[in-house]
């Protein structure tokens, strides 16, 4: 697959979990509101790095 496709491809194809903060209002699937709008979402790599996905509204 190249970089382009694979980059179009929606985050839920994929087997990501992402990570829950004690504190943080999170729905069902971990998203949270993002203060000044959009929303964000925190996930793990296999080596224990943290990386945020975010997304306007």
């Amino acid at each position: 697959m190249d970089r382009q496709y694979i980059a179009s491809m929606p985050l839920s194809d994929f087997p990501v979990e992402f990570v829950r903060y004690e504190g943080l209002p999170q729905d069902a699937r971990g998203i949270t509101d993002r203060a000044g709008g959009g929303r964000i979402a925190w996930f793990q790599d296999p080596d224990g790095n943290a990386f945020a996905v975010e997304a306007d509204d």
